[in-house]
């Protein structure tokens, strides 16, 4: 199959478009994300374990560790992790809005 100039445009197009969009995201918004989950579900005190939403996290985050990385992309998590991510940052944005003032919009003269 032989391509045309129009096809290759639209695929660099394309290409530069999801690498522009790409959001990446650190470290500590992955602890942030765990530790939203530690406080949803703590462990009992006799255990060190972590509710399946933490735990899918922590294995994206202990890889973070060894590799020495500091930024990730959502589709570099599993679903699961991918999942409670958002999850999460859904939650802790909803929070932080909730702790900002409402300030009132100026009026217009």
């Amino acid at each position: 199959m032989t391509s045309t100039p129009e096809s290759n445009n639209t695929t660099a197009t394309e290409s530069v478009a999801r690498t522009a969009t790409a959001v990446q995201y650190t470290i500590t918004d992955l602890e942030a994300a765990i530790n939203h989950w530690r406080q949803q579900h703590p462990a009992p005190r006799d255990s060190m374990a972590l509710c399946p939403e933490a735990a899918a996290l922590a294995e994206h985050y202990a890889g973070m560790i060894v590799f020495r990385q500091n930024r990730f992309e959502l589709n570099q998590l599993s679903p699961s992790a991918h999942a409670a991510f958002v999850s999460a940052q859904t939650a802790l944005a909803s929070q932080h809005s909730a702790l900002q003032p409402q300030t009132p919009l100026p009026r217009a003269a």
